[in-house]
């Protein structure tokens, strides 16, 4: 009967990693960084509009790796920033992370747009509500979040040294 019980057991938990792992795919495929809103009480502040997003907020921490791998893309990457930074917003503030946003008017010869800042990195909105970030900052933004797991996150877990590699998973969007 234990062996049965046993059996079960672990066939349920297999089911349960493979069905999150199911939805945390289908929510990814969902994103977009236009999915971030420019809203306004008292002070200019960036809004998740976004669904999946949510769900990936929810589902926390086991989306990490899926979401780390979109730091980079040009239509992805702003909202991915989001999303974890909202999942690991209670051990970034343990660790001295300035969290928060700030939303400024910047214009130049090349660009008039709204500046948003949010936990350390910089994105662009431009008069028509379209969300960028130049790829250098999607780069560094990336370098960024794996040094933290890596010194953070992983060092404290796996005291074998295992790490996150920064290798780019996800090519450029075609958008």
């Amino acid at each position: 009967m234990r062996y049965i019980l046993t059996i079960l057991a672990i066939t349920t938990l297999s089911f349960v990693s493979l069905g999150q792992k199911q939805s945390i795919d289908k929510f990814i495929s969902r994103l977009d960084n236009q999915q971030i809103a420019i809203v306004m009480q008292y002070a200019w502040y960036p809004k998740m509009v976004s669904p999946a997003g949510d769900s990936l907020i929810k589902i926390g921490k086991p989306a990490t790796e899926k979401l780390i791998s979109l730091l980079s893309d040009t239509s992805k990457g702003i909202i991915a920033h989001y999303i974890l930074s909202n999942i690991w917003a209670d051990k970034l503030r343990r660790t001295g992370q300035e969290l928060g946003s700030n939303v400024r008017y910047v214009e130049n010869d090349t660009i008039a747009a709204l500046a948003i800042s949010y936990t350390d990195f910089i994105f662009f909105q431009d008069s028509n509500g379209h969300n960028f970030a130049r790829q250098t900052d999607l780069d560094s933004n990336k370098d960024r979040w794996i040094s933290f797991f890596n010194t953070n996150i992983f060092k404290q877990q796996h005291p074998s040294g295992s790490r996150l590699s920064a290798k780019p998973s996800v090519t450029k969007s075609s958008r």
